[in-house]
């Protein structure tokens, strides 16, 4: 026997037909639990949590119908396959145990090549399901990852873009991006107490490339806001730094503002937003 190795827990009221399965199933190589009833299996299940459950209708305390509702109750997101095996052979008997929770259902005496069937089948199964939850733990892993580093980049990008210098009075900045990053930003600058400096930009695309776009346009803007350069030299030192560094098909639209409050002017430079 080849692939996943199956715990099967086998519920059957009668000595010999535990006996007959347990062998039957470990020459196939797979391990067995067993429960003589109802109740036993359920607590079975709980301490166990087998991969696949063959189970007998008619047994004291508590039948097969009601094991398998409470069992199906415990296996959460997992999926765990039942196989009902009875003597009780009728179609309303079989459609009651598949209502109950069963997936197939066998009528004795069973048939031991098509019960090696079905194992065999839901054996696939079980890879399979292992094989997904395995991917999608992985993907859970690598999204957590990615979620860790993209914060840390933000509070970079952040810091980077000085985004504490736009609490200024004469200001008020809304911004939420679809992303923890993205290519807009508005940055501002208060070289001397009469004079303000205010950057709106919006580089292409989304998310780190376009944010990683910002951070030549961010560090040219606060160096020459800062010296009190005009407007027009800051855009065309921005400018030159974007042709030198980005690639053609990359651009970054941009308004500049400086305000001069002891004297109300306003000098403004705009290009490519609206």
């Amino acid at each position: 026997m080849s692939g996943k190795i199956l715990k099967v827990l086998v519920v059957d009221d009668t000595e010999a037909n535990l006996s007959l399965f347990d062998k039957f199933i470990r020459r196939m190589g797979h391990e067995t639990v067993f429960a003589t009833n109802g109740l036993e299996a359920v607590a079975r299940f709980k301490e166990c949590r087998p991969d696949l459950v063959l189970m007998d209708v008619m047994m004291p305390e508590m039948d097969g119908y009601e094991a398998t509702r409470k069992i199906r109750t415990l296996c959460n997101e997992n999926w765990v396959p039942i196989i009902f095996m009875s003597a009780k052979a009728s179609v309303d008997d079989q459609v009651m145990g598949l209502e109950a929770g069963g997936d197939d259902y066998l009528t004795k005496p069973v048939n031991l090549k098509i019960l090696t069937a079905k194992i065999t089948a839901m054996q696939r199964i079980a890879e399979m399901q292992q094989t997904l939850e395995d991917s999608a733990s992985e993907l859970q892993q690598y999204r957590d990852d990615a979620e860790q580093e993209m914060r840390l980049a933000t509070r970079l990008m952040a810091r980077i873009t000085r985004s504490a210098t736009l609490a200024d009075p004469l200001l008020k900045v809304w911004a939420l991006p679809a992303v923890h990053m993205s290519g807009d930003l508005v940055a501002a600058a208060r070289p001397f107490e009469d004079r303000l400096y205010v950057l709106l930009a919006d580089a292409t695309g989304h998310g780190l490339p376009a944010a990683l776009m910002q951070m030549p346009v961010s560090q040219t803007f606060y160096d020459m806001a800062q010296a009190g350069y005009s407007v027009s030299s800051i855009v065309t030192a921005m400018n030159r730094q974007l042709h030198a560094l980005m690639p053609r098909d990359r651009f970054v639209a941009a308004t500049v503002v400086a305000f001069d409050e002891r004297n109300r002017l306003f000098e403004v430079w705009n290009g490519g937003n609206p």
